[in-house]
C-alpha cells in the first residue's frame, strides 16, 4: 500500500522499482494519491509516477465524493480546478460533496503590488475562536506576512516556532536507522526484528543520553526518544524504513545548508 503517492520523488521511485523486481511479478501494489495535491515539487516529487502506472496498465478508481468540505467550497474548487492545464488526471471528473449546507466563502481582490498589509488587515478585521493556517509561495513572504501580523498585534508564529524542536534530532533518525540496518546485517535478515528494533533503541539511548538538569535555576525536563517520536507507530519492514531514513536525510541536507549558527531560520 502506498499512501500520498503524489508525494513520490525520483530516488524514491527508483527504490520503489528496485524492490518490486526483487518482489517478483506477482507483487500486487495499491497506490493512493491526488494530483491536485501535489505540493512538493520543490523536494523533488512529480506526479508523473502515478501517470507511469495508469500507463503501465494499472486499474484506476476515481474517489470523487468530498466529505469534509461545504457544498458551495467544493463547487467553487470545480470551478477553479476546470482553469488549470489539461494534463490532471482527474480532468474529466468533478467532486461531490456529502455535506449539503454552503459555507462561508469570501474572495477577495487587492489592487496593491504588495498583499501582506492588505491580509493583515483582512485577518484583523474577521476575528476567529480558532486558528487560521495563511499559505504563501516562499519563505521570505511568510516572515514578512509573520511581522506584519505582530505589528498589528495579531498572535502569529511561523512553522519553525515549535517548542522542543531541534536540529539534532534528525541526527538520531538517522542513526537509529542505521543501528538498523547494522542489526539486519548482522543476521543476514531482510525483515527487522523485534529483537533488533528493542537494541536500536537501546544505542540511541545510549547515544544521546540528556538527563534532567537545572541550569539557571530552570530545569529543563528530557524526553525520551518513545515520547519525542511514537517509535511504535514507525513501520518496521525495511523498504519504509529506508524510504522514511531517506526523506530525513535529505531534510537535514536541506536545513544544514541555510543553518546559521547564530541566526534563527525562517524556513518554512
Amino acid at each position: 500500500m502506498l499512501d500520498e503517492f503524489q508525494d513520490v520523488s525520483a530516488d524514491e521511485w527508483d527504490f520503489l522499482q528496485a524492490i518490486l523486481e526483487k518482489a517478483g511479478e506477482d507483487t500486487r501494489i495499491i497506490a493512493a494519491g491526488d494530483d491536485d495535491q501535489s505540493i512538493y515539487e520543490f523536494r523533488g516529487a512529480s506526479i508523473q509516477h502515478m501517470r507511469s502506472l495508469i500507463d503501465n496498465g494499472a486499474k484506476t478508481h476515481f474517489l470523487t465524493k468530498n466529505y469534509r468540505a461545504a457544498a458551495n467550497l467544493v463547487a467553487f474548487s470545480n470551478a477553479f480546478l476546470q482553469r488549470l492545464p489539461s494534463e490532471r488526471i482527474k480532468a474529466d471528473h468533478t467532486l461531490v460533496p456529502v455535506k449539503k449546507e454552503n459555507g462561508t466563502l469570501r474572495i477577495l481582490r487587492y489592487h496593491d503590488g504588495s498583499l501582506f498589509e492588505p491580509i493583515a488587515d483582512a485577518i484583523a478585521n474577521q476575528p476567529s475562536n480558532g486558528t487560521r493556517a495563511l499559505l504563501t509561495a516562499t519563505n521570505e513572504q511568510a516572515a514578512i506576512v509573520h511581522a506584519t501580523l505582530k505589528q498589528k498585534g495579531i498572535p502569529a508564529i511561523l512553522l519553525t516556532d515549535k517548542d522542543g524542536f531541534q536540529i539534532r534530532d534528525l541526527q538520531e533518525f538517522v542513526e537509529f536507522t542505521q543501528y538498523l540496518k547494522d542489526g539486519l546485517q548482522a543476521s543476514d535478515e531482510e525483515i527487522i526484528s523485534q529483537s533488533n528494533w528493542s537494541n536500536s533503541i537501546r544505542k540511541l539511548k545510549e547515544r544521546f543520553p540528556r538527563p534532567n538538569k537545572t541550569t539557571n535555576g530552570v530545569r529543563s525536563t528530557w524526553r525520551s526518544p518513545e515520547q519525542r517520536t511514537s517509535w511504535k507507530s514507525i513501520p518496521i519492514d525495511l523498504s519504509s524504513t529506508i524510504l522514511w531514513w531517506t526523506s530525513c536525510r535529505r531534510f537535514k541536507e536541506s536545513v544544514s545548508s541555510v543553518h546559521h549558527p547564530n541566526k534563527k531560520s525562517n524556513a518554512g
